[in-house]
């Protein structure tokens, strides 16, 4: 994860990656994007917090699962972000 994120933070095009961001979206949890849209520094200016990468979107997807069933059984809520923060 750590050259993933050297690499996004550089410009650099990093393919066969998606991403799982925290969402500023009002009604949404999470977001899931591929990290190459991020080698436009507009997009990086603006990318959510970035909690998670995956080598497919469906790995994502499953990763979104687990962080949501983890918050849930934890907490009994769905504050993914506040629960992130404080484990």
């Amino acid at each position: 994860m750590a050259e993933i994120r050297r690499r996004l933070e550089q410009g650099k095009l990093v393919r066969g990656v998606y991403l799982l961001t925290l969402s500023e979206t009002p009604g949404n949890l999470m977001e899931i994007l591929p990290a190459s849209v991020l080698v436009q520094p507009a997009a990086r200016e603006v990318c959510p917090e970035i909690i998670g990468a995956a080598g497919s979107k469906e790995t994502a997807v499953s990763m979104a699962q687990e962080i949501l069933m983890e918050t849930w059984h934890a907490t009994g809520e769905f504050h993914v972000e506040e629960y992130l923060k404080n484990r």
